[in-house]
């Protein structure tokens, strides 16, 4: 590093949001289905910034032909409307209408 004017920047440590789960885990649903072309995965990832602040990137995800179908970065959580908002977007854009389940944990 003394070769080339190069320096780094020291990075803190920070810890992740934690999901608690206060009731019994639930079945997969997803494994019931032979055909995957009739399913949809939602994720919802943090991103951490600065200051100790993070984003949320929520998804919407086509595992069978492997393709992104909607996303949206946003700053606060408002409880499941943003993965709400993202499946109105694709269902009102689409010419089919799926079968959307959601799976918590």
């Amino acid at each position: 590093m003394k070769a080339i004017p190069v320096q780094y920047i020291m990075q803190r440590r920070f810890t992740k949001p934690v999901t608690h789960i206060v009731y019994a885990q639930r079945p997969n649903l997803i494994k019931q289905f032979y055909d995957m072309s009739v399913i949809w995965v939602a994720d919802v990832t943090y991103i951490y910034m600065s200051r100790g602040s993070h984003l949320y990137f929520v998804t919407l995800f086509n595992p069978k032909a492997h393709k992104v179908l909607s996303h949206k970065i946003v700053r606060f959580m408002e409880g499941g409307q943003l993965v709400a908002d993202i499946l109105n977007d694709v269902l009102e854009s689409s010419w089919c209408t799926m079968l959307f389940a959601h799976r918590h944990g």
